[in-house]
């Protein structure tokens, strides 16, 4: 894996993990939050947030994060 590679996975492993993060503050404000229309805007972020992780590991996959480092 070419140094520019590692450095592109190490920045998009970084973003994941602050979807991650932001994910589970969102679930727990929800839960404190009463429904409504605020309720109803972090539900949506909430969605988004979880799309954004969702495609940051299906492009870390499609650039090799968790192949076999030996077999390079």
């Amino acid at each position: 894996m070419t140094r520019s590679r590692e450095k592109v996975l190490q920045y998009l492993d970084e973003a994941h993990a602050s979807e991650q993060g932001l994910t589970r503050v969102l679930q727990s404000q929800i839960l404190m939050t009463p429904k409504g229309r605020y309720r109803s805007a972090l539900e949506s972020h909430l969605r988004e947030t979880r799309d954004h992780a969702r495609r940051l590991e299906l492009r870390m996959a499609a650039l090799g994060k968790g192949r076999d480092r030996c077999s390079r």
